[in-house]
């Protein structure tokens, strides 16, 4: 006879505490009580098609353990009718197994849809599982909301290919938060913690929405998905993004992980913030930085894109990185004029980007040299002619500038017609502007003591001139 098997067993002393082992199949619309639990599960169980199990908030589902890890003899619970799985945020329902321990020693809930199987679920904590809570069927339209949720110690803590929405949840020490989509599905999280995971989650199929959550001390932050991330934080992990995705970052923070973000291609970043990273931020085709603070790690940007004229710099700060600010790791050449890398000394910029003048099996980068405030470019530094309409000089035709530190003259040589300079501070305030020609090739510079830079307007130079005054 197929049934259902419970055992009650309840203390007849004041302070027992009732248990009810339960294992078979559940033939009739069943409720597991708050009054009853712990509900020790002691075999598989199967609620079958047209039956419904209820469990009521508080209640604790434990699954006997299989320690010889074989996922054959794991207990798990199957649903080819309906599952009502809805705690409270003060008595969440809890799946777990007899152990408790920080192992997956359970197979987890099998939703058969391909039966018509369905299921509620939130505000519940699933811990220990191999599977996690599946579907053995593609439910791209249907959308399944987890409230208050907590997935922790599992193998795979979810495998649906759904509309996921994740709100106040927590994903602790699983190998995968989130399985990958094969079919369909997507992910929202809101507000919710992501710790101690091989991976958050991995290639969702459809968009990611993902706003105000912590990825920490995870080995990947997430892996290969695209969408929207916004005020989130990255912190500790050895990938913050891993292998790649086209996203749209805004407002995030990246620090002290192995590398923020890895291998971004066909991505927006906006008002980021990478700080005690090893490896910022590395980049690949149709990428775009606007306003993002990229200072003391490690290297700063790397550049891995095939086609550089897809990449834009807009108003970025680059700064205080340890090995490089920019590394291009291409034998393209481009230019990030709207980075500031917070000096105005040429040489320190220089020795803080790597690209065809430390090997020459890589491309040039043309830069621009801002003021400290990094309001105002001083100067222009063209390594090689990239063409379009910036009026630009070669080496070779460049007027020559030389100071007499003596008589406090600036010269000018190698002059052809009327040619605007402006002399301006360290902190990139102008001082003065002066026009010299070939008959007129000199000035007295009436300056206090100190150091300056002379910029010839409407030109771009190959490399700045810094010149001294000293009383």
């Amino acid at each position: 006879m197929k049934h259902l098997l419970f055992s009650l067993s309840i203390g007849f002393a004041t302070f027992a505490k009732a248990q009810t082992n339960v294992s078979g199949g559940i033939f009739t619309n069943t409720t597991w009580t708050l009054a009853n639990s712990p509900y020790i599960v002691t075999g598989n169980i199967v609620v079958f098609p047209g039956k419904t199990l209820t469990i009521e908030p508080g209640v604790e589902v434990q699954f006997v353990s299989d320690m010889t890890f074989n996922t054959g003899n794991m207990i798990y619970l199957e649903i080819r009718g309906n599952l009502v799985a809805n705690g409270t945020a003060s008595d969440k329902i809890k799946f777990r197994s007899t152990t408790g321990a920080a192992y997956t020693d359970w197979y987890g809930i099998n939703v058969k849809t391909s039966q018509g199987a369905s299921f509620q679920m939130s505000n519940f904590e699933l811990k220990n599982s191999f599977y996690g809570l599946m579907a053995d069927t593609d439910l791209g339209n249907n959308t399944y909301t987890f409230d208050n949720c907590v997935f922790e110690n599992n193998n795979y803590a979810i495998q649906l290919n759904a509309q996921c929405v994740y709100n106040n949840c927590l994903f602790k020490g699983n190998n995968v938060g989130q399985a990958t989509q094969m079919v369909s599905g997507s992910l929202t999280a809101n507000n919710c913690e992501f710790r101690n995971n091989i991976a958050s989650f991995t290639y969702v199929n459809g968009p990611i929405s993902v706003s105000n959550c912590l990825f920490e001390d995870n080995t990947n932050g997430f892996i290969g998905s695209s969408g929207s991330v916004v005020n989130c934080t990255f912190r500790n992990n050895d990938f913050g993004i891993g292998q790649g995705g086209s996203v749209q970052m805004t407002n995030c923070t990246f620090e002290y992980n192995g590398i923020g973000a890895q291998s971004i291609s066909y991505s927006t970043l906006t008002n980021c913030a990478f700080e005690n990273n090893g490896k910022a931020l590395e980049i690949g085709d149709n990428c775009t930085l606007n306003g993002n603070n990229i200072v003391n790690n490690q290297s700063g940007i790397t550049v891995v894109a095939n086609n550089m004229q897809t990449i834009s710099f807009q108003g970025n700060t680059v700064c205080g990185n340890v090995v490089y600010n920019l590394e291009n790791q291409t034998d393209k050449n481009f230019q990030v004029n709207d980075i500031c890398f917070c000096t105005t000394d040429s040489t320190e910029i220089e020795n803080k980007i790597f690209d065809g003048y430390d090997d020459i099996t890589k491309g040039l980068v043309n830069y621009s040299i801002y003021d400290d405030s990094c309001d105002q470019v001083l100067v222009s530094v063209i390594k090689v002619d990239l063409g379009g309409s910036t009026a630009s000089l070669t080496e070779e035709e460049m007027p020559q500038l030389a100071f007499d530190m003596e008589h406090k003259r600036l010269f000018i040589a190698d002059v052809k017609g009327e040619v605007a300079i402006s002399i301006y501070n360290t902190l990139g305030a102008r001082l003065a502007e002066v026009s010299l020609n070939e008959n007129n090739n000199s000035v007295i510079l009436d300056l206090p003591a100190g150091m300056f830079i002379a910029a010839i307007e409407g030109q771009t130079l190959v490399q700045p001139f810094k010149f001294q005054i000293v009383n």
